[in-house]
């Protein structure tokens, strides 16, 4: 490791022109590759410092399981969680071995950060022991690698999290970027995995999987919240299941509403077409499951092959915004001096792009453009898609120069040219090169 730091040089691009290389003085820095392998050799230390202090019965730790297996700590990076009884000496051991691996290491513990959370014991007794150790007070559940140790996975409260993480993904995709078939590998690759982190810890409960009257397309392809909000706002059970608006007692279903305070006659004009809307509805069996099923799904037939038929068809014929980039392909060939009609598709854009007649000197440049604007536009995609930024066509061309330059820099040394040169002078650049 300390050979790999040694070595090494580097140069820092400086108003677009690269400094002399020189070596890295002040060691390895946050974000390098080596310092979680030169972490985990340092944070070792602790780990032996705390099974010795079990060894010696400085600290007994907790037991778990039917073997009653002793556990005093649980590391996962510079996230760390302690064990100990509620006693004095016990907490004096914990905060002593800690300290102890400050002065041999020379890292920092931040008892800013860190708290004491007590299970079964006295509210002042808890602030005692944060007093000594310098931290502040939290009871359960408590956070600790995103899950909510201590939480009852049985209540709702405890899977809002993960349902946030659904409504900010489904957020960023309602911008029309992708095809109805780009949209359900979205779903299946990202969606699908959300939940799996708290599923590895808790069972999901009935109440979050089932299905909410206002808030869920169960009527056809209809939020009810979003088609009827003054109803939706007048309502006392917002969210409400589909059983609790339904009473099937009689030969037929009947739904049934609470509102806060009585409707106006308009109002009633709503509700009647709320539940002309819900007329068409098939019989429910309140007494079975909720289940997602998709609509498209054909009997007999296997649902890899729906699939595939019904995004083959929204596939062909698609039409989303994604074209509009076809204008930064323009753009260049504009910055480059060439008036041309881009080819309607890729293959066809990279063939012309082949046999396009330029100066063997220009040829590098000339080259490196379709590398750099088909990798810049895929990461501004992923962009759009997965941050929820904004589709900014004229940024992105700029960004395409600003990487050609930099990149073309950096693998040969007779470009001598800053990057405003290559922006917005290519012209000249182009004469120079061909002279030299």
């Amino acid at each position: 490791m300390r050979e790999c730091v040694s070595t090494a040089r580097i140069s820092v691009p400086i108003n677009g022109s690269p400094t002399e290389e020189f070596s890295p003085q002040k060691g390895l820095r946050q974000g390098d590759p080596l310092s979680p392998l030169l972490f985990n050799l340092v944070v070792e230390a602790l780990n032996i410092l705390f099974q010795r202090a079990m060894e010696l019965n400085l600290l007994k730790g907790v037991s778990i399981g039917f073997n009653q297996v002793r556990l005093s700590h649980l590391q996962f990076a510079d996230d760390s969680l302690l064990f100990c009884e509620a006693e004095l000496s016990e907490v004096l051991a914990l905060k002593r071995i800690p300290r102890c691996f400050e002065v041999a290491s020379g890292l920092k513990i931040n008892y800013h950060k860190s708290v004491v959370c007590g299970v079964g014991i006295l509210i002042f007794e808890l602030a005692v022991f944060a007093s000594l150790l310098n931290c502040k007070t939290q009871t359960l559940p408590l956070k600790y690698l995103g899950l909510p140790l201590g939480a009852n996975p049985r209540r709702k409260k405890t899977w809002q999290p993960v349902i946030d993480k659904f409504k900010l993904r489904l957020a960023g995709w309602k911008r029309r970027l992708l095809s109805f078939a780009g949209r359900l590998i979205l779903v299946k690759a990202v969606l699908s995995s959300l939940p799996v982190y708290f599923l590895s810890l808790y069972r999901l409960p009935e109440g979050v999987a089932k299905i909410g009257f206002w808030n869920d397309n169960w009527c056809g392809n209809i939020c009810l919240k979003d088609e009827f909000p003054q109803i939706y706002r007048l309502s006392l059970n917002k969210d409400g299941l589909l059983k609790d608006f339904v009473d099937v007692s009689g030969p037929t279903k009947h739904w049934v509403f609470t509102f806060r305070r009585p409707l106006f006659n308009w109002e009633k004009s709503e509700l009647l077409r709320l539940t002309t809307t819900l007329y068409p509805t098939p019989i429910l069996n309140l007494e079975a499951q909720d289940s997602a099923v998709w609509s498209e799904a054909i009997a007999g037939q296997s649902l890899v092959s729906v699939f595939y038929n019904h995004t083959s068809i929204a596939h062909r014929s698609c039409n989303h915004p994604i074209r509009l980039v076809w204008k930064v392909w323009t753009g260049l060939l504009k910055w480059w001096g060439t008036t041309w009609v881009v080819p309607n598709s890729v293959p066809n854009l990279l063939l012309w792009w082949s046999v396009y007649d330029c100066r063997k000197s220009e040829h590098r440049i000339w080259n490196a453009i379709p590398l750099v604007t088909l990798w810049s536009i895929w990461k501004h995609r992923n962009e759009c898609l997965f941050k929820a930024s904004s589709p900014n066509l004229q940024e992105l061309q700029e960004l395409i120069v600003t990487r050609i330059s930099i990149w073309l820099k950096a693998t040969s040394t007779k470009l001598h040219f800053s990057i405003n040169d290559f922006m917005y002078n290519i012209s000249a650049v182009r004469h120079c090169i061909n002279e030299a």
